[in-house]
């Protein structure tokens, strides 16, 4: 998941949400993914569509306990991809 966020994803300040990049996979294995971060990380998370393909939006009831999460493991340079 750290990996991930580091790579493909992005804070959003102004909604305080972070997207991740999903847009070059089908919606149904965006939804695969989605399945997974509702399952394994408790995350309110939904599928956008954008002309490009679809992202996965993760809302702010998610964020805090992400960052509690992903904080420790996190290189500095990308906690700003986790609103840090």
């Amino acid at each position: 998941m750290a990996y991930w966020l580091c790579d493909d994803g992005c804070f959003n300040k102004r909604d305080k949400l972070i997207t991740i990049a999903t847009n070059s996979y089908t919606l149904q294995e965006v939804n695969l993914l989605l399945d997974a971060l509702i399952k394994n990380f408790n995350l309110n998370c939904k599928a956008i569509k954008q002309s490009t393909g679809y992202v996965i939006n993760i809302y702010p009831k998610s964020i805090s306990y992400l960052q509690e999460l992903l904080e420790p493991i996190i290189p500095s340079m990308m906690k700003y991809k986790l609103g840090l």
